[in-house]
C-alpha cells in the first residue's frame, strides 16, 4: 500500500484508507514477501521495513494499559510494546520483563527477575522498593535438611511440595539468606541491585504506613485464601505489599508449621549469635511485630532496593 492522497471528501478518503488497509494485510500471507507504507506522500516502503508509516500530521499509537494489565498479558512475546497509563512510558517485553522505553527502574511498575528467572512486581512505600511477593529462588531441599554454605541458594518448600514456593515463596534459614555473610542490609541472595532489609529498614517500612493499629493488616493480601480467618484481623493490603501466610520451617519433626496463620519475615539484623530479628506477620492480630528468631528456622524473605 503506498500513496495515498486525501480526498476532499473524509468519508471516501476513510473508506478508501481502511480498504487498502484491509487489502495490505491480506496480502502479506498470501506471498512469501510482502511490504506494505501507510503514508500521504506517495512513497514506496523503506526496503529495510514489512510495514513503513510515515505521516507529518500524526503519530502512531500503541495499545494503552495499566501495570495490571500489562502484567495479566498471557506469555507476551519478546518485543511486544505498549503503552502504561500509570508510568506514562512505552514498555517493552524483553523475554522476561518489562522494560521502561527509558532505560530506568521505575518502582510500582518495573518488574525484577532472580537468577532462576522467577519475576517479581515490585511496590513502593514511602521512598523505599520493596518487592511484591516472597521469594524463591533457589533448589529445593528437604524440610528436615540443614541448608549449607555449599555456593548453591537452598530453599524448604512448605511440607516439602514445590507448588508452595509458588504460592508462599521459599523458606530459608538465615545464614542462608545472608549468604554466610554478617553485614546489615547485604545483597544475600537477592537479586543484584536489591538487598535484605535491616530492622530498620522495616521499621521505616511501618512508619510509612497510615494507620498506626493496623500495619499487619495494611501489609496483608486482601481476603483469606493464603490467610485463615480471624475476627481480630480484616486484611486490606492498604500497602499493596501483599503479605502471604506462608508459615515456616521449623528444626524438628513435622518440620512446617502454620502455613496461613503466620508470615515471619527476615531481617539482616542479628540479635545475637543465635537468633535474628523478623518482621512478624500473624493471622489473629491486625499488627506487625518485631520477633528475633532462631536462625535455624525457615524465614520467608522480601528484598529491598
Amino acid at each position: 500500500m503506498n500513496a495515498m492522497k486525501k480526498n476532499t471528501h473524509s468519508e471516501n478518503w476513510n473508506g478508501c484508507f481502511n480498504y487498502l488497509l484491509i487489502l495490505s494485510i491480506l496480502a502479506i500471507p498470501c506471498f512469501g514477501f510482502a511490504q506494505a507504507g501507510i503514508n500521504t506522500d506517495g512513497s514506496a516502503p523503506d526496503n529495510s521495513a514489512m510495514l513503513d508509516m510515515k505521516s507529518t500530521e500524526m503519530g502512531f499509537l500503541p495499545p494503552r494499559m495499566t501495570t495490571a494489565q500489562s502484567n495479566a498479558i498471557a506469555s507476551p512475546a519478546e518485543g511486544v510494546v505498549m503503552y502504561n497509563t500509570e508510568n506514562k512510558e512505552v514498555e517493552l517485553f524483553d523475554g522476561t520483563i518489562w522494560t521502561s522505553n527509558s532505560g530506568e527502574f521505575l518502582c510500582n511498575t518495573s518488574q525484577v527477575a532472580d537468577e532462576d528467572g522467577n519475576i517479581y512486581n515490585t511496590v513502593r512505600i514511602g521512598n523505599q522498593c520493596w518487592m511484591k511477593e516472597n521469594l524463591q529462588t533457589g533448589i529445593m531441599v528437604q524440610g528436615s535438611t540443614v541448608q549449607t554454605d555449599n555456593n548453591i541458594i537452598e530453599k524448604y518448600c512448605y511440607n516439602n511440595q514445590a507448588d508452595s514456593c509458588t504460592k508462599y515463596g521459599g523458606l530459608y534459614q538465615w545464614d542462608e539468606i545472608m549468604k554466610y555473610s554478617t553485614g546489615e542490609s547485604t545483597q544475600g541472595i537477592c537479586p543484584e541491585g536489591w538487598h535484605l532489609p535491616s530492622g530498620t529498614e522495616y521499621g521505616i517500612l511501618l512508619a510509612n504506613l497510615p494507620e498506626a493499629l493496623s500495619h499487619g493488616d495494611q501489609m496483608k493480601e486482601t481476603g483469606y485464601t493464603h490467610w485463615q480467618f480471624s475476627p481480630l484481623s480484616n486484611p486490606t493490603n492498604l500497602s499493596e505489599f501483599t503479605a502471604v501466610g506462608a508459615g515456616y520451617r521449623y528444626n524438628s519433626a513435622p518440620w512446617f508449621s502454620q502455613v496461613r496463620h503466620y508470615n515471619i519475615l527476615a531481617t539482616s539484623s542479628p540479635q545475637d549469635e543465635n537468633n535474628a530479628f523478623s518482621l512478624m506477620l500473624s493471622y489473629n492480630s491486625n499488627g506487625a511485630a518485631n520477633e528475633a528468631y532462631p536462625k535455624y528456622v525457615g524465614f520467608s524473605v522480601r528484598c529491598v532496593r
